[in-house]
Order: C-alpha cells, then structure tokens, then sequence
C-alpha cells in the first residue's frame, strides 16, 4: 500500500485516504512525546480560536491584494507577492502569543508556499529587521519556525512540500521545548533544531499577520489556536479532512483510439464494448457505471470508440484507470491495442481528475538499488487549488506475484522546471515498469505509458553453500562448495567465486600477516589455500561475483593442523647465582613459531669448553625458568633449549652462556724476593701462576704486607702494618714507599680477585738503609740476614 516506507500505520485501514492521513509526519523534540497520545480533546470557548479565511471570516483584516481561493478543505487566502499585501489577525490572545514563556500554545493551519528570492516570513509578529519575542514561520532555504520566549526559546528547521498544499501544525510548552507535525511527502530531510534559555534584547509586538514584514507568495487556509497543547489527534483528523469525498462522484468522458483496427460500420457492438467494460471492472467497488458509448471512423479510418465513465470519488481512483489502461494496450478490449485520446479527455462533473499525463516522462541515471525520473509538470490552471503531486506507480517485472502499487509520491510544484527525482529503495538486476501521473487530494488522473527498465547488477545476497572445509596439512586448507545462490539472490550475472582467507590475529600490513583472496571460475567449485601459517585459526569464505565483485560470504572457521615447532623458545638468559650455581629463563616459543600445543622444553646444559653433558632434562610447558648447582668456581658453562609439541622437536636454540661467580685465589705468589732502595723504600719481586683455575675470578691485582719491627728488631704483636697493592693484573713488582728508615719489615703478598685475597706467599725480610751508613743489605733467606 501507499507510503509503507514512509512510516507505520497509526489506524486500521486499507483506503489510500487513510494511508496518507496516517503518513502525516510528526516531529518530536524534548524528552517526552509533546503531541501527546492520540486522543480527543475537549476544547473550551475562550481557550480556542479559528479563522476560516474565506469572504465571510470578519476576524481578519485584508491589506492589498488579497484575494479567495479554494483549498483542499474549502476557501482560503491568497497573497500574490506584491508590496503592502497581507493579513491581519484579530480575536486571539495577546499576552499569550506575545509572551511565549508564560503560555502553552498549539496553532495548526493549511498552507501552500511558492518559494521566492530571499527571506519570506509567512507568520508571526515580524515587521522589521528587529528580533521579535513570540511566534515567527519563515522561508531562508528552508521552512524555519522560532518561538522565542524571554526566558525559553526553540527554533526548528524543516523541508515541506514545495507549490502544493500541506499541514503545519506546532505544539509549544513554556518549558522550552516544540512539537511539530508536517506531510513530508516529497524531499524529506531529517530536521534540525536547537533549544535555549533567555534571549536578550527581544522586542515585543502583539499584532499578528499572514505575510507582513516580506509579503511573500503564499495561500492559508483553516487557521486554529488553541492555548493549550493538544494531542496529534487534532492534526490528523485536519489533514484527513482535505481527503474527503464522502458522497461525490468523479464523471469522465474518455475516447479510444484503435489504429491496428480498421473501421468498419457495424463491426463494433456498442453494448459489446459497454459489457466488456463493465466485466472489466466486475469487481472493482469504484466504478458505477458506462454509459454514452459511441464508435466511430478516426482521419487515418483507424477505430474510434468514445464513452463516459462514472465512478466514486476516490484517491484510489488510479487503480480503476490502469485496470482500463492495460486492457486497452493489451488488445483486451477489441482484440487490438489501443490508446487513449488525451486531447478528448473530459472531467465532467468537477476539476479533481487530470486528463493529462506528465510529458517527457523518462528514467535516467539508473543505478543498482536507485533510478531517477524526469518528467514535465502538468498544466494546473483547472486543479491548482486541489493538486496533491504526481505518484509513481511500479511493479516488479521479475516477479510473477507483483502488483502495480505505488512506489513514491512527489509532492512538488514549481513550473517551468520539469521534475527530477530519485526512486530509492530497488531491487538490483530487477526489471521494473514504471508509470507515472498527476493526482489531486480527492482523485486520479490519466496514467502514463509505462517504461520498463533492468536496474544494475550488485552483489550477490548470499553465499554458496560449503559442503567441506578442513586442513589438509600444517599449512593449507580445502574448500569446497555447491553452485546454490538461487538466481534472485545474484543481483546480477554471476561470473565466478571468490575465496577469502583471513587470519584472526595478525592484521593487513603485519609482516606475519598471511590473508588473501583468490577469484576462480564459474565452474569452479573447490580450492586448496597454501602458504599458511601451522596451527593457526583461519576464517575460510566464499562468495559469488558479478561484474560488480564478490557479494556476501559463506564463513567457516578453520584451524591449520599443527606441527613441530620452527623456532626455539625466546628470550633465554643463563643467570649467575653463586660461586657454584646458575639459573636458566626463558620466554614461550613465540605463538607464530609454536604450531601447535606446547608440551614441553628440553634443556642441554654444558661446560663451555665442549667438556662433558652435565644436564640433558626436559620440564613441563609450564617451567620458564630451571637452577644448576654444585658447579665450578668461576667456570664458563652453557645452556641449549628447544620446545617440542605431539609432532615432535623443535630446533635447538643458540648457546647461552655465563659464568659461575668468582671467588678468591687458592695459590700464592712465589719466588719472591725484596731489597732497599733507600732509607724509605724497598722493592719487592715475585713470580705468580695467573691460570684461570688457580684464580678462580678476574686477577685484579697483588696485596703487599709490610710488618714493621720495633727498635730491638722484634716483631710485637701489635706490630704496626703497611699495606700496599698493585692495580695491574701483570705486574710482578712494586716498590714500597714512605717506609721507616733503618726499620727492619716482614714481607708477605697475595694475589687477589674482587671476591677477595688469597692465600699469603712464604714472609721475606728486609731492612731500610740507614741514614749516614753507606751499609748494604743482603738478604740470604727469609728468616735471616747479614752486613756485609
């Protein structure tokens, strides 16, 4: 039915008239729904008031050139656009409109607008450039309606039909905020609004009009203000009120044309034609009757048949006229095509009904889901005043089962420009017909012929169907599927498949990163994706394609099978803990190189030197770090690693290795010997084995010590003790300074590592010289001496 895409029904009924009386637009702002539920309200004398705008309103005041002019619902107002042309308003309440802040309001109205050039106010208190509190309804590109209040105001943006008559109604709350409701059959665009507190510098002016400040092109009709809010209810039963044809008629005198069929008197029955006709429309509820039938001799002696048809007067209408309209062409009728006279058309018995088609009605631009029409507009004089728009009606070719119904509505007049609009919401590589004509709010018009058009292809919907997917080894996977995209699920032409293969971890761009997508055949129906990662989660697709690319896509999550792992663990480290212990650390083999469950690590431990395999363990998957004790001082060792998964080992890891912390020298320096240099200084000789094993730690130097005896040459206990070192790991002399003259000394030394010194060497003794003695020591061993 009409307008199903536009909203949901409010009411139960299958008649076009309720379709657009439930399709009215309601705009809701603020938290809470302001038109309120639809309900009837009561409405209080003094807190209601109505201007019919016709000859007899006496609560209006005409300025210029106003003139009467029929509506949808009667005999409104027209403001042609010239200076000093517009409406006064009288009998509402001032201090409520004047004073937005301290009223509830509701105003509700018909009106039909010819944008011009420039700003247009259609409503309001406006007389001059200032910014007015109250009420204000204007054109600036679009429809704009401000309710400014000293301390509350909103202002809403909105596009309505444009050169056709529609509803506007708004609902304030001096609260601050406002409903509107509007039709929006025809280029609708979501609104936008903004609400506020107190505007300052509002000028105050309580007069209201139609039209002043701009004196714009516009007509009104049935103007109502309540002060009060009131429910949507109240709009919808106005707008339905301009659909109404409850007791009329719609008469058409119509002529056909048959040019395949030569005219012969006698060869055409008139009640022939008449009963035809009438079993045309056996069950239509709209058509009363035929009557006035006459055949006759076209200039080219085609067949002419000329007849009156009557009906109920209805929106609806175009049903009956295309149930007609497709007889006609198909050779129903007369056994051959037909076509109407539009020229001979007559609406007898009102001006609802158009007897013109829209010319030049052509499709461009046509897109997979989308088209555009183009078409000229009508000729309005006779229906101006009742002119809804032009409706275009469609059916799905492809479809046995469619209906021609109507697709969309144009709510659009503004000659001479023809009309340009985009039909949305398509099937792609759908063919479609299409027809369109000019319609009144109360009835139909004569349809166009119908274009017939194939949208672009797309993609196709849905995938085929996957029969099989599996690893067939650590780094490929196989698919396979059936040819089941069933032909109205292309979209298009379909070409061939399109297999997509992505990983669930690393993304585009990663060096790991090993997706990818391979197009295939139409008779393609299996593929065997390689070069993947061991062990690792896939998501498998496979999608139809037309010209377009691949459509949508079958998935399936697969996991390669695993393997050995290709990589060691990571990140290994031989940590020094003592003089004679070592731990090993490490990191999970890194997940791209695991290919599988981890199950566990092996751990080579070894001399440095190739010695001997001191451990060969293996631990669990959940050991990241394992200890060595009881090992040599200061010894070099290493540590090899590898993980292994139920498809057996990986690859050995580098060495690592480290050594055992230091300790001190276990040998003492030897061959040491020492002589005086002077009074103060004795140098001392030694040799020292610096083997690493005899070290045992880095040889940082050698600690001398120098016991001094006393005057009597004896060594006390609390014998005074000098202290000397050497920095360089290679030298095997020092000379000792700053000694006492003529002072006998016990000299030891030992070799020494960070950790500490080592064991002493065996003592050597030696005396300074003495001062005024050329005397020269000799030392023969280490516990004697003698003056030579």
């Amino acid at each position: 039915m009409l307008l199903e895409s536009l909203t949901r029904p409010l009411f139960a009924s299958n008649s076009i008239l309720s379709a657009l009386h439930l399709a009215t637009f309601l705009l809701f702002v603020a938290s809470h729904n302001l038109l309120g539920p639809a309900v009837n309200v009561l409405v209080k004398a003094d807190s209601y008031k109505r201007w019919t705008l016709n000859n007899s309103d006496d609560e209006i005041e005409k300025k210029g050139n106003v003139t009467s002019k029929p509506s949808p619902v009667g005999w409104g107002v027209y403001l042609d656009g010239s200076p000093d042309t517009y409406v006064k308003l009288k009998g509402y309440k001032k201090h409520c409109l004047g004073k937005p802040s301290q009223c509830n309001f509701t105003i509700g109205f018909f009106m039909k607008i010819v944008p011009q050039s420039g700003v247009q106010f259609y409503f309001g208190n406006k007389v001059d450039g200032l910014l007015y509190e109250g009420v204000n309804i204007y054109q600036n590109g679009r429809l704009r309606v401000e309710v400014l209040g000293n301390t509350t105001y909103c202002k809403y943006v909105i596009t309505p039909p444009q050169g056709v008559w529609f509803y506007l109604g708004i609902v304030w709350n001096r609260v601050g905020t406002l409903g509107l409701y509007f039709d929006p059959l025809s280029s609708f665009s979501v609104p936008s609004h903004h609400c506020g507190g107190r505007i300052d510098g509002l000028v105050r002016n309580g007069t209201y009009h139609l039209g002043r400040y701009t004196y714009p092109t516009a007509y009104y009709d049935n103007l109502e203000i309540w002060y009060s809010e009131q429910s949507r209810s109240v709009f919808d039963e106005r707008w339905k009120a301009a659909f109404d044809v409850s007791g009329q008629y719609t008469v058409i005198q119509l002529t056909i044309i048959f040019p395949n069929l030569q005219y012969k008197a006698g060869d055409v029955d008139q009640d022939e034609f008449s009963n035809k006709v009438k079993e045309l429309f056996i069950n239509d509820t709209h058509f009363l009757d035929i009557k006035d039938v006459s055949v006759s001799q076209s200039d080219d002696s085609a067949t002419v048949v000329s007849f009156t048809l009557e009906f109920n007067r209805t929106q609806d209408l175009w049903e009956s006229i295309l149930t007609l309209q497709l007889a006609m062409e198909n050779g129903t009728l007369l056994g051959s095509p037909g076509v109407f006279d539009e020229d001979s058309c007559q609406n007898i018995d009102d001006s609802h009904f158009f007897c013109e088609t829209p010319a030049n009605f052509i499709m461009v631009r046509v897109r997979a889901f989308a088209a555009e029409i183009v078409l000229d507009q009508v000729f309005l004089e006779p229906h101006e005043n009742y002119f809804f728009g032009y409706r275009i009606l469609y059916r799905n070719l492809d479809d046995p089962n469619s209906n021609w119904t109507i697709k969309e509505n144009i709510r659009h007049y503004l000659p001479p420009n023809p009309v340009e609009h985009k039909i949305s919401s398509l099937k792609s590589y759908t063919k479609y017909s299409f027809r369109v004509f000019a319609a009144s709010f109360k009835s139909a018009g004569l349809i166009s012929e119908a274009i017939e058009l194939r949208t672009d292809e797309s993609t196709p919907r849905i995938g085929p169907e996957i029969v099989a997917s599996r690893s067939t080894s650590p780094t490929s996977i196989y698919v396979q599927w059936n040819h089941t995209i069933p032909e109205n699920k292309v979209n298009g032409i379909l070409i061939g498949y399109t297999v997509h293969w992505n990983d669930e971890r690393f993304g585009h761009g990663h060096p790991y990163n090993s997706n990818g997508v391979k197009n295939l055949g139409l008779s393609a129906t299996n593929y065997s994706i390689t070069s993947l990662h061991e062990y690792w989660p896939y998501t498998i697709s496979v999608a139809g394609r037309t010209s377009k690319g691949a459509g949508t896509r079958t998935l399936r999550k697969v996991t390669t099978i695993d393997d050995a792992p290709s990589e060691a663990p990571y990140n290994i480290k031989l940590h020094t803990v003592d003089a004679t212990s070592l731990k090993a650390s490490w990191q999970d083999v890194r997940l791209i190189h695991q290919n599988g469950i981890i199950l566990g690590y092996r751990v080579r431990f070894h001399h440095a030197d190739g010695g001997l395999l001191l451990w060969n363990v293996t631990v669990g998957p959940d050991f990241h770090n394992f200890p060595f004790s009881n090992l040599s001082i200061f010894q070099n060792y290493s540590v090899q690693m590898r993980a292994y998964t139920s498809k057996g080992d990986g690859p050995w890891s580098n060495k690592v290795y480290q050594l055992t912390d230091e300790s001190t020298p276990i040998n003492s320096p030897v061959n040491l010997t020492a002589y005086n240099v002077s009074s103060r200084e004795i140098k001392v000789l030694w040799n020292y084995d610096d083997s690493p094993r005899l070290v045992l730690g880095h040889l940082q130097g050698f600690t001398l010590h120098f016991l001094e005896a006393n005057a009597n040459d004896v060594f006390p206990e609390d014998a005074n003790l000098k202290t000397f070192e050497t920095r360089n790991r290679t030298l095997r002399s020092k000379i000792a300074e700053e000694l006492e003259i003529y002072r006998l000394y016990n000299i030891t030394i030992a070799a020494r590592t960070a950790k500490g010194t080592g064991p002493p060497s065996e003592s050597f003794v030696v005396r300074t010289y003495g001062e005024g003695l050329l005397i020269e020591l000799k030392v023969f061993s280490a516990l004697s001496w003698t003056l030579d």
